[in-house]
C-alpha cells in the first residue's frame, strides 16, 4: 500500500510564486512516513502559470484533468489511497477528477491510451448506465474509493451544474466525510 498525493494549484500559481497551501502540501509530504508507507506526490501548476490569457480564460483545464488521472493510472496498485487537494482551478481540477474516477473507474496502465475516451465518456451529458459499464468491463477499470478530496476556494461556477437552486444535490453526495470552516481563521 502506497498513498499517491494530487495537488493542484490554481491559476497563475507554481513552484516559484508564493507558496499556497497546495504547494506547502506538497512540500511538507515525506517520501515515506513514519509508519514506513511510501508516498508519491503529483503536483500540477496552475492554469495560466507559462501563458497569461490560459489563467483567464481557464484553458488548459481539461489537459490538467487528464494529466492528473494519467498520473494515477500509472502509479496506482489495488489498495492504494488516493488524496486530492486542490486550490481555486486546482479545486475544479480535482473535483472534475475524483467524478471522472467516480464515473469511469481507474484504468490500468495497459490501457492508458484510453483515457480520452473515459473523459469524455464523463462529460457526455447523456451517458447510460449501460454505456458505463460496458467501458469499466472492456478495459478493466478499478473500482477506487477517493480517501481525501480537500478544496480551498473551489471554483463554483464550474463543475457540477446547478439545475435546480432550491433542491440540494450535495446532500446525496458520496461521501464518507464532509467539513467545511466558512469561517475567517483568527491568526
Amino acid at each position: 500500500m502506497k498513498r499517491l498525493v494530487l495537488c493542484c494549484d490554481g491559476s497563475f500559481q507554481n513552484l516559484e510564486s508564493y507558496p499556497t497551501n497546495v504547494v506547502k502540501m506538497a512540500q511538507a509530504t515525506q517520501h515515506v512516513d513514519e509508519a514506513g508507507v511510501a508516498q508519491i506526490v503529483y503536483y500540477d501548476e496552475g492554469v495560466g502559470a507559462s501563458f497569461f490569457l490560459s489563467g483567464i480564460f481557464g484553458w488548459g483545464l481539461e489537459t490538467n484533468v487528464h494529466e492528473a488521472y494519467q498520473f494515477l493510472c500509472m502509479n496506482y496498485a489495488p489498495g492504494d489511497q488516493i488524496y486530492c487537494f486542490g486550490f481555486s482551478r486546482g479545486a475544479y481540477t480535482v473535483r472534475s477528477l475524483v467524478g471522472l474516477i467516480h464515473y469511469t473507474g481507474l484504468l490500468p496502465r495497459r490501457h492508458l491510451q484510453q483515457t480520452g475516451t473515459a473523459y469524455r465518456l464523463y462529460r457526455e451529458a447523456r451517458k447510460t448506465p449501460e454505456a458505463v459499464a460496458a467501458f469499466r468491463k472492456q478495459y478493466g477499470a478499478f473500482s477506487v474509493n477517493i480517501t481525501l478530496l480537500a478544496c480551498w476556494d473551489t471554483v463554483g461556477r464550474l463543475g457540477v451544474p446547478v439545475v435546480i437552486p432550491w433542491l440540494p444535490f450535495d446532500r446525496w453526495a458520496n461521501h464518507k466525510y464532509r467539513f467545511h470552516d466558512t469561517t475567517l481563521s483568527p491568526l
